[in-house]
């Protein structure tokens, strides 16, 4: 009634970076009641898109096992009936590796969402600006988010989530929001038309991550048998 539609966390990605006293299996059950809401507004013409947390612990984390998650997740709302997700993954700092790893995601989520006959998904991605510690010194802070803002650019993220020079020492304010956002958009505006061209190197690193993936998921399902 209030205009909300979209919803961040998942029972793995919002388990791991914020509760170490409460089971996977515990969450995973919250977090399928939250889905089946979803599908079931979805079943009465309501579309509402569900997130699934993509940093999780916001350190480095290797992009196979965040895109894993992600999937994952994925697919528990798919058998709830939710329509509309949005997969996300943080920087890593690696301009190739992040490019890849979001091209990886978006292309992994599609196929095993249809190898498991969830055809009607919409997917989209979400990438999220440097999660770690953030320089105090304000240039060095807007330089951080734009390269951010560029990775997320070139990699084709269909949103991103900002930063602000206030990271390191406190709660921004509405005008740090605000300089940062605009820094994020005139990035993107710049970059709005290129694309990173294919190389062997982006290509590889692509290739590996879904290896990785792939393998993660196999055991995945494996071991759920």
């Amino acid at each position: 009634a209030s205009g909300w539609t979209s919803n961040e966390g998942g029972g793995i990605s919002y388990n791991l970076p914020y509760a170490k006293n409460i089971s996977l299996e515990d969450t995973i059950r919250y977090w399928q009641y939250c889905d089946r809401l979803v599908g079931y507004y979805e079943e009465h013409g309501v579309a509402l898109n569900r997130e699934p947390f993509g940093p999780l612990t916001g350190t480095l984390v290797p992009p196979s096992i965040g895109n894993t998650v992600a999937i994952i997740e994925a697919l528990l709302a798919a058998e709830q009936g939710v329509k509309n997700i949005t997969v996300g993954y943080g920087q890593g700092g690696n301009m190739i590796q992040d490019i890849a790893a979001l091209r990886a995601l978006e292309e992994q989520t599609n196929h095993y969402l249809k190898l498991f006959g969830y055809d009607d998904v919409f997917v989209t991605t979400v990438f999220h600006q440097w999660m770690g510690g953030f320089p105090a010194r304000e240039g060095e802070a807007f330089a951080l988010i734009g390269y951010a803002s560029t990775v997320a650019s070139l990699g084709k993220a269909t949103k991103m989530i900002t930063k602000t020079t206030h990271e390191s020492f406190g709660v921004p304010t509405k005008e740090a929001n605000a300089e940062a956002l605009r820094t994020s958009k005139y990035l993107c505006r710049l970059l709005q038309d290129q694309k990173a061209a294919d190389s062997p190197e982006l290509t590889a690193e692509i290739n590996q991550i879904k290896r990785e993936v792939d393998e993660l998921m196999r055991a995945t399902v494996e071991v759920g048998r």
